[in-house]
């Protein structure tokens, strides 16, 4: 039987670490796990806090399909249970290789707004009350469907936040699955290419590891 994976705010906390210390830099693996920031380092001088640009609406749909994960569930099974409970999201669940995904239901524009917002709310926060470092390092899990084309749009959105505020993330790495965007505050255009067989690496270990 199969046993989709939940995810939960440690598991993708976990992710970013190890696709961090597999495919951008290994002296990350001695991060420790803190709260504002999620991940620190004294010794590297770093805090990394892990965040996900989620819609309110998603939000509520990952709220109700994880109460069906770790129990064994066919495919078939999970979607009419489910479906049962919540008929107003049946037709928008898929699941597919043990993942579960719904399709979209807010367009582009509306994501991309949830990112830029995600990262002035964080930033606020650095500079209010969290933990300081050397290295400030926000990490952003995208909505769906996001991709090089909206990354230029989002840098602008950062870098307006960067002028209202005295401390600023020094390198935002923005999580588009197979690719990570990488933005500093003078430049958007690096990335992180994750192949297949890492990703796999990283989701089951992050899984075991929340």
């Amino acid at each position: 039987m199969s046993d989709y994976m939940k995810v939960t705010k440690e598991y993708m906390e976990q992710y970013a670490k190890l696709s961090l210390v597999y495919c951008y830099d290994e002296r990350l693996s001695v991060l420790q796990k803190g709260e504002e920031p999620d991940w620190q380092s004294i010794d590297l001088d770093v805090g990394i806090e892990v965040t996900e640009a989620l819609h309110r609406e998603d939000g509520r749909k990952r709220s109700a399909i994880n109460q069906y994960f770790g129990k064994g569930l066919e495919c078939h099974q999970l979607k009419e249970q489910f479906g049962k409970k919540y008929p107003e999201y049946d037709g928008q669940l898929w699941v597919l290789e043990n993942t579960a995904c719904f399709s979209d239901s807010y367009d582009m524009q509306d994501k991309i707004q949830q990112v830029c917002l995600t990262i002035e709310i964080k930033t606020r926060k650095l500079n209010h009350h969290y933990r300081k470092f050397r290295n400030n390092w926000l990490y952003v899990f995208l909505p769906g469907l996001l991709n090089g084309a909206d990354i230029p749009e989002i840098f602008q959105a950062y870098e307006m936040v960067n002028s209202q505020f005295p401390l600023k993330f020094d390198k935002v790495f923005l999580n588009s699955h197979e690719l990570i965007y990488i933005m500093q505050p003078d430049d958007w255009r690096g990335t992180i290419n994750l192949s297949d067989d890492i990703l796999r690496q990283i989701k089951n270990e992050a899984q075991q590891n929340s």
